[in-house]
């Protein structure tokens, strides 16, 4: 399981993840308590994570290996520099 972390400072905790490619779980935790979104670019339309108030959501996506970025689709959010690498091998 791919675990990220959103942070209230309009950041996840890590700037790359890592993960096997295929079926990839995704937990979604927020350390804080403004509203964050996750998704894959290029992949919104298949998985698509939310969180506020120190919640926790958890979801699947099936990935080819390869580079991805993931980001937090909430207006402002990434432009503020929410997104990360994840490299599927």
């Amino acid at each position: 399981m791919l675990r990220v972390v959103a942070l209230d400072t309009l950041d996840f905790d890590l700037d790359q993840y890592g993960a096997e490619a295929g079926e990839i779980t995704i937990q979604y935790v927020l350390d804080g308590m403004q509203g964050h979104s996750l998704v894959v670019e290029g992949h919104e339309d298949s998985l698509r994570l939310e969180v506020s108030g120190g919640s926790t959501d958890v979801g699947q996506i099936s990935l080819d290996a390869g580079r991805y970025i993931l980001y937090c689709d909430i207006p402002g959010h990434r432009e503020g520099g929410m997104e990360a690498r994840l490299l599927v091998g």
